[in-house]
């Protein structure tokens, strides 16, 4: 029998994931292409523009996330040690966003989007945990099992609302409220079923303040980056409005999938960055960065080519403008693609999310000024070309912090080398023989039975 190492044990975790997040993925994309066949351009970007409302305020107690790892693989503390603290910041967090929604309500207007988002808070406040909670207990397969899951379901009940019943925008969004407490509701009734009863070593309040603590520093970050990640989004809608928003939703939509191709690599290894050694975690970090670069290089060359040719065929001509800012966008999307895994070292390793934080800050700061200057002269394409060169900045300078603090080579970070592509070729080949004996007794039993028969 030969011996599994780490580098192929890494790859398969993270084959598996990423057949995971790859249907997850192609699900989300047939959600977009239900909601802008149905919704049109107005439609589409309410819906979308609603979601990413929900998802920014879900930044910060994301934060927890971050900070429940940490606790369980840095710290480890045992799940059922942590299950009461949680218990409380989400009854906390949720009625401090309740009373701020209610604040805007009272000052604004309520309206339909309003009461979506006010729905929406509790479940996606844990299922912004989840992550956090099945990476730190090395149970990725249960993580993997339930986005598909939620995808799913989401797909299913947009279509059902707006194909059958000819449902608008807030009624998509409501379906897709119902699937978001059917997916929280699973998390919890498992995580509990995880933990194991005993004395918690240490008082609720001090876990409590150690997890705020943590997770506020991570909350920050993720904020920034939300902010990174949406200040062009947010600026085309300001001065150009919704409609072209759904357009340029479609060409920022085809970038997340790109970014999504590093994910599932980063949450495999996570785990693994936490625990090891400085000079183990590093070597980890800088080829699984070298690796997953590649890897969306690869496929963003594919999305280059045939990128606008795939949006005319699926959306239609009413979102063909989307082409140009796609392909605008793609080499900053190949620089940062890997811009979680560096986070994941500066924060589970070096215990410094401070560092993310100033690299959020200055790439929001460039982005928002570039925007404002683009955007009124070029539409969409300034905002695109705005993004890709700020995700090339963020790139060099995660890069240039992480060289520094672990003295690895600017080369050995982003040169790929072979045994990197011989270690995902051995993953790819032991998750197929995964498989297949996985697959030989169910196989069997079949024809036992049907012998039986």
């Amino acid at each position: 029998m030969t011996s599994t190492t780490p580098s192929v044990t890494i790859a398969q975790t993270s084959m598996r994931t990423f057949v995971a997040r790859l249907i997850v993925t192609v699900l989300s994309v047939v959600t977009g292409i239900v909601a802008a066949k149905w919704l049109g351009p107005i439609g589409k970007g309410a819906y979308s523009g609603t979601i990413m409302l929900v998802s920014i305020a879900m930044v910060a107690p994301a934060g927890i996330s971050t900070a429940i790892t940490y606790a369980l693989t840095k710290q480890r503390r045992d799940l059922s040690e942590l299950l009461p603290s949680a218990g409380v910041l989400l009854l906390l967090i949720s009625a401090l966003t309740w009373i701020g929604a209610l604040a805007w309500g009272l000052l604004r207007g309520w309206n339909p989007v309003l009461s979506i988002f006010v729905a929406a808070v509790p479940p996606s406040i844990v299922l912004s945990w989840q992550g956090g909670l099945y990476v730190g207990l090395g149970r990725l397969r249960n993580l993997n099992v339930q986005s598909v899951a939620l995808a799913l379901a989401t797909l299913l009940a947009v279509l059902a609302v707006v194909s059958v019943f000819h449902g608008s925008a807030i009624s998509a969004l409501w379906a897709w409220v119902v699937c978001l407490y059917g997916a929280a509701f699973v998390v919890i009734w498992h995580v509990f079923t995880l933990s194991r009863r005993r004395s918690r070593a240490l008082p609720v309040g001090q876990i409590t303040s150690g997890l705020v603590r943590f997770g506020t520093q991570s909350s920050v970050n993720l904020f920034l980056g939300a902010v990174n990640y949406r200040i062009d989004s947010i600026i085309l809608i300001a001065l150009m409005g919704t409609a072209t928003f759904g357009i340029y939703s479609i060409a920022v939509g085809f970038g997340e999938q790109l970014f999504s191709l590093t994910r599932p690599i980063t949450a495999a290894i996570s785990r693994d960055i936490g625990i090891n050694d400085a000079t183990a975690s590093a070597a980890i970090t800088a080829k699984v960065i070298r690796t997953c670069t590649a890897l969306v290089a690869v496929v963003s060359v594919v999305a280059f080519v045939f990128g606008p040719w795939l949006i005319d065929a699926v959306y239609g001509t009413r979102f063909r403008d989307a082409a140009i800012p796609l392909r605008i966008l793609i080499p900053g999307i190949v620089a940062f693609s890997t811009a979680g895994t560096f986070a994941a070292f500066f924060i589970l390793q070096v215990g410094k999310p401070l560092v993310i934080s100033v690299v959020n800050l200055a790439m929001i700061v460039v982005q928002a000024l570039m925007c404002f200057a683009l955007v009124p002269r070029f539409g969409m394409s300034g905002a695109a070309f705005a993004s890709s060169i700020t995700y090339v900045c963020g790139a060099l300078m995660n890069t240039a912090w992480f060289c520094r603090m672990t003295r690895t080579s600017f080369w050995d970070v982003w040169i790929v080398r072979p045994n990197d592509i011989e270690a995902v070729r051995r993953g790819m080949l032991e998750s197929v023989d995964f498989a297949a004996r996985r697959l030989r007794p169910r196989t069997a039993q079949g024809a036992t039975r049907s012998d039986a028969r």
